[in-house]
Order: C-alpha cells, then structure tokens, then sequence
C-alpha cells in the first residue's frame, strides 16, 4: 500500500439559528404560526437584514420561538445546569462572556472558543468510536464524507440553538441588549480533518509497515455571533469570520450602564419584599409593576415600530414615570423579580406564549403572560399586562379558570377563560408548548389559590409576671418569634427595634402601652403575625 497522509476534509459546515418566518395574521381559532428551520447542515448565508420596523405580532412570533427552552421542567431557575457534556461547557463559557458583557467588561458578543478547550474529546477512532467502516480503503472512498461529519457531529451533542434557549431563559437581564428578531450566527457544525496514526490494531499498514488507524480530529474553534437590537447598539463594530467574515457590532456601554441602574432597582424591589410571606411578594411585585409602566399602544400597534425598548424587560425599572411597555416587557419583569426571590416554600415562575382573544382585552392577539406554580402544587394565571385596568387590578392575579372552550378548528386545542371584572378573556397557548412542558405545568387549576396557615414557632418567651420592657431591652437581637404576656403594660423606645430576623410578636394585654418606635428596623414583621389587640395592630399596620 502507497504511504498514507493526513487527508484533509473541510467540513466547516455553518448555519445561522433557526431562520423564522413571521406569523401570520391573527384569526379567531389560528393555530400556531408555521415555523421554518434552516437545515443544519447548509452552508449559512449573509446574517437577516436588519429589521427596522416589525410589527407585534412579528415581533413575538420570533421571540416565542427562539426563547422558548426545550426542558420539559422549569423547577430549576438554573435551567442551564441540567445540560450535559459539551453543551454545559459551552454553556458555563458563554454564560461567563455574556455577564461580563451585562457588567461593562466587554462590548462585542461574539464568543470563540478552541474546541480543545470545552470538547470532552477532541479526535475519534473512526472505527471504534464512530463505528462505522473507514473512510478511505485501497479500493476508494468507502462513506461519502457528509455521512461521516454527520455522525462525528452527533457524537459531539452540540446543540447551539438548546444552549441559547437555556441562556436567555436564565439571564433575562444580562441578555437584554440581543435582538432577537435577527438570526444569530453560530458553528453549527466543526471542521473535522481525517488522520492517520500508529495503532497495533489498526486494518491499515504505511510503508514501514506500521499499522494504524483512520481518526477523525478536530481543530479549530467553536464561533457564535449574537445580534444586537438598535436601541442598545454601540457605534463600533469588528469582523469575526464563520467560515466567511461577519461584522459584530458592540453593544453601546453607555446604554448599558442605564440597563444595570435598573436592574439595581429592580433588586431594591426584591430587597423591599424580604419580609413579606410568599403570597405577599408575589403581590408586591404585580402591583409595583403596575405602579411603574403602563402598555404602550403605539408600539404595539404601529406596524413601524422598530424592536427596542417597549419590549424589553428593563424599561419597566427605569425610574421613568411616563415609561410605557407591552407585554413581554409586564411578564419578564414579573418573573425576574421572581427569578431574584428566596421563596421558603418554592414557588416557581413561567412565561407561557400564545393568543389572547376578548371584547376589552389589552393587546389582543399574540401574547405573553405568566403561570405561578404556588406551594399547593397547582398552577394559577397571572396577567400583569392585563391587570393594569382601573379598578380590578387583581382579577388576573392567581386566577383560576372560569371555562375550557374547544377550538373551532376541530383541533384538540382549547381556549382557557378567565374573569375580569364583568367580562371574559381568553388565552390559548402555543401549540408546540405541550413539547416543551409536561402538561401538568400549563394545566390551570379550577379552584381558587387558599394561602396555607403557616406556623411561626416562639422561640423568646418574656416571663409571666413582668410589666415594663424598657427601651432597647430586644435591640438587634435575633429571635424569630416573640411571645409577649398579659403581664406587661408597657413597651418602651426601640424595645425590639433592628430585629430583623422577628418574624411573629405577639401581645397579651390589650391595655398595654406602646412607643411609636419599639419596632422600628423589623424589617421581616408584617400585619399577619402581629398578634396584638385591634387598637394597637391598627397603628402600626393599618392595612392588614
């Protein structure tokens, strides 16, 4: 046999992320729009032009798509650690550049990494690993050499487009700079050489008699290029190549730095509610949301509205007053806030997608909105979007089904119904989200949401007998619950004050004289586990 080389195959096969078709107009029982996919194994052509104006409905067709997870669980708010192999890997390492972008440490989001870096293994045995016949025999070719990239691929379990979706479900704030209605760019596939080398099992022999063995290995580096939305682009831009040369372009810092002033209030929000029970949180939230925007019409209704900031997430903590979002921006931030929560008795937070129908409903047509999974296991709805109406605010908060209405398309699909106020909206979801999810979580419950009674052992008894706590006599300490007899009559100045792990105080004696500040700094003490007589209860939580 002639003297074997190292043979060459370019297999750099790129693909852009999951190339969309826009939705279709909405009908009254329109199934979900057609979804198109690029085939990952065609060369990518040049990126999406930008798209300057795009209108609602195309705008959440694309985001629905391409932010929902492929997990059938959202138990975790680290969806990412249940990836394995090699796309944990590249997750944790793009997780790690895209932070530091949200940080103002870097401006470009395009990510390179060696595959000899993150790749479990970076050569294969084309015959033990592969198993498949070689590639090359004294006879000739013996498998075309797509056939053979194909499976190398698969053995890698690379998923780009699982990766991303993981990403943006786990840092909606960090990523709020990506345009989503513009395909990504990535390796859909890597460049795989074929070589030879000595191995005493090998089936080949080189001129010295050496037996060795066909490997396929790879070099080079995995590439993903992100797009970035006009609102948040910065003015510079470098050239990165896939296979072809791509322009990045930056993500303007000083916009950044606007995006994490909000997000620090956003934390303060979080902060204010850390004495507040489960049930009390989740209102805090709906309602300072609430408080904060309200929907932006014109954007939602303006074919030429480009895709920026009325969508982002963001924009509801910018400190602005006059600050106006649709819905994505109402439900992200709903389930950020949630995202940021300690919740003692794991609730957890979902953006479903799909259609919103109603006489008086607000954005009618695609939609997005939240299901909370509550601590008695059910599944309730919450409308921020639509809460923010006069007058019945909390209708669509933990809501209960009202009906189930069958679609008319003869379809197997149904519209949940839901009660606002003296009307009826109706939401159905995506017909692919029964892929993504289990059906017990997009199952709403019937019943209304009953908050359990949760019991507070007292671990600080004042002893039977005493009349008079003097000022400062609890100050700082850190009891949880504090049983306060009939005995005492008077609780002086700062008496309890700057305890902030007390989460119960309870007083015996409904003739007890108190100070204005014997609580102060009891940040984590709220009306439900203030256990006073009506008159004192009153003055210091006039609204439990």
């Amino acid at each position: 046999m002639k003297p074997l080389f190292a043979l060459a195959l370019s297999f750099l096969m790129l693909s852009s992320l999951c190339a969309l078709s826009f939705a279709e107009p909405l009908h009254s029982d329109l199934p979900s729009p057609p979804y198109f996919f690029s085939d990952p194994a065609v060369e990518a052509t040049e990126p999406a032009a930008n798209v300057s104006g795009v209108t609602f409905e195309d705008y959440l067709s694309d985001l629905i798509l391409q932010s929902r997870s492929r997990l059938t669980s959202r138990e975790s708010r680290n969806v990412g650690a249940r990836l394995q192999g090699n796309n944990r890997k590249l997750y944790d390492l793009m997780r790690a550049d895209i932070e530091k972008l949200a940080a103002g440490e870097a401006i470009y989001p395009c990510f390179e990494y060696p595959y000899a870096e993150f790749l479990e293994k970076t050569e294969y045995s084309i015959t033990e690993d592969l198993n498949m016949e070689p590639v090359l025999t004294t006879e000739g070719f013996n498998e075309p050499f797509a056939v053979v990239s194909e499976r190398a691929n698969r053995e890698l379990g690379i998923s780009f487009s699982l990766v991303m979706d993981c990403l943006r479900a786990d840092l909606p704030y960090a990523m709020y700079w990506e345009d989503k209605t513009r395909s990504a760019i990535a390796s859909s596939g890597v460049p795989l050489t074929v070589e030879y080398k000595p191995d005493p099992n090998g089936i080949f022999g080189d001129e010295d008699g050496n037996l060795v063995s066909q490997y396929i290995v790879i070099p080079g580096s995995f590439t993903a290029i992100l797009q970035v939305t006009d609102a948040y682009r910065g003015t510079k831009t470098k050239t990165a190549s896939i296979g072809q040369a791509y322009t990045v372009e930056s993500v303007d810092p000083v916009r950044g730095q606007t995006a994490r002033n909000a997000m620090e209030r956003a934390s303060q929000i979080v902060k204010r509610a850390e004495g507040l029970t489960d049930l009390e949180k989740l209102r805090f939230y709906h309602q300072r949301i609430i408080d904060l925007v309200d929907y932006n019409h014109p954007a939602a209704d303006n074919d030429d509205t480009p895709y920026g900031d009325p969508w982002q997430l963001i924009w509801v903590f910018d400190d602005d007053p006059e600050t106006k979002v649709v819905c994505e921006g109402y439900s992200k931030a709903f389930q950020y806030l949630c995202d940021l929560t300690h919740f003692s008795r794991g609730i957890s937070v979902i953006c479903p997608t799909g259609y919103l129908q109603g006489s008086d409903a607000t954005g009618a047509g695609r939609h997005m909105w939240n299901i909370v999974k509550m601590d008695d296991g059910k599944n309730y709805m919450v409308d921020v979007t639509n809460s923010d109406y006069a007058g019945v605010e909390f209708d669509l908060f933990l809501a209960k089904y009202a009906r189930k209405v069958p679609a008319s398309d003869g379809s197997d699909r149904f519209w949940y119904t839901y009660r606002r106020g003296n009307s009826e909206l109706y939401y159905m979801y995506d017909d692919d989200l029964t892929e993504t999810y289990l059906a017990g979580e997009l199952e709403i419950s019937d019943t209304d949401y009953e908050e359990p009674e949760i019991i507070i052992p007292f671990d600080a008894y004042v002893p039977d007998g005493t009349t008079r706590i003097e000022d400062e006599a609890f100050y700082g300490d850190s009891f949880t619950a504090i049983f306060i007899p009939e005995s005492v009559t008077y609780i002086g100045h700062h008496a309890f004050a700057g305890n902030t792990h007390l989460l119960r105080l309870c007083i015996e004696n409904p003739e007890c004289v108190v100070e204005d500040d014997f609580v102060d700094g009891c940040t984590s003490l709220t009306g439900r586990y203030f256990e006073a007589p009506e008159a004192i209860r009153k003055r210091f939580f006039p609204d439990d």
